[in-house]
């Protein structure tokens, strides 16, 4: 005696056995909103509430500055006469951290903001070619808050070689070159 639907095989039907018993489960697990546990219904029970954090707009104004990214990178070459950009974590007191950098060897220069956070020091003059450089904000540089860096900062870099000529194409007091040539210098 068959109880099956005719065309139905036995592997269907414990498929469909096997999802109903996932389908509820699954429901069993949930906490539906008539499903009111007997803690909750009580008067005396504390409820708990998860607080999402706050988000804010403004940063947080009792942190020490920090200075995130400077322009070039630390141990880089740089140009004989370029720029050095400062980014720091929040507005800064300007004069308490131009007073702070110091430069070794001694460069005169200018500093100029973008804004309270931007600080760029471009050289007065050319800088001496292959030589260590090394940028050093002191702890004295302090923040638009008044709160002061927690530890000295120290850039370091490598100025460029003066250009020197390494082949000249044509050679000097070369012969039979056509006048309109091209000339690579190298």
């Amino acid at each position: 005696m068959n109880f099956l639907p005719k065309g139905k095989s036995y592997f269907h039907w414990i498929k469909v056995l096997f999802s109903l018993v996932i389908i509820f489960s699954m429901l069993a697990g949930c906490h539906l909103p008539w499903q009111r546990s007997k803690e909750r219904s009580t008067p005396d029970s504390l409820e708990v509430r998860e607080q999402s954090p706050e988000v804010k707009d403004e940063p947080r104004q009792d942190l020490p500055p920090a200075l995130v990214e400077v322009s070039p990178i630390s141990g880089s070459a740089i140009g004989l006469n370029q720029p050095i950009s400062l980014y720091f974590n929040q507005p800064m007191d300007t004069g308490s951290v131009e007073a702070a950098i110091h430069l070794e060897p001694r460069v005169n220069g200018r500093f100029s903001w973008k804004d309270q956070q931007i600080l760029t020091f471009t050289p007065d003059q050319n800088l001496t070619p292959d030589t260590a450089l090394s940028l050093v904000i002191n702890t004295s540089a302090q923040a638009a808050n008044k709160k002061g860096l927690q530890a000295p900062i120290e850039v370091n870099y490598l100025t460029a070689d003066e250009l020197l000529v390494l082949q000249v194409m044509p050679e000097d007091s070369a012969q039979d070159v056509d006048p309109e040539s091209v000339i690579f210098i190298t």
